[in-house]
């Protein structure tokens, strides 16, 4: 098993509840913002929204920044300020949980890894 250096890592996962009727512009939102984070924002390890299975009005965001700061520089950027402010009439609810490691690992290559 190979251990990342946990410390260098900053993560997050984030949860939305949308409005019923509005997926479809969310997930746009979501398109416009993982397009545009994953082409200019180099501090950006991973950043990828899940459907939930049997739950359509569900999105789940798992982030990983190289570390704190460029995750500041995620929330600065003016398409991540865009989407925050586009979301908001979409849900119906949001929440952010920031991820500290306890235990495990992974398995295979990891884009942390250098």
């Amino acid at each position: 098993m190979i251990m990342v250096q946990e410390n260098r890592l900053f993560r997050l996962v984030a949860r939305f509840a949308m409005r019923p009727g509005r997926e479809a512009e969310f997930d746009e939102l979501v398109r416009r913002v993982t397009t545009l984070t994953l082409r200019n924002e180099p501090g950006v390890v991973t950043y990828i929204c899940y459907r939930v299975d049997g739950q359509p009005l569900q999105r789940i965001f798992y982030e990983e920044y190289e570390n704190r700061a460029a995750f500041e520089e995620h929330q600065a950027q003016e398409h991540t300020r865009q989407f925050h402010a586009n979301r908001e009439p979409l849900l119906e609810a949001a929440d952010v949980f920031y991820l500290t490691p306890m235990s495990g690992g992974f398995r295979g290559p990891h884009p942390a890894v250098h």
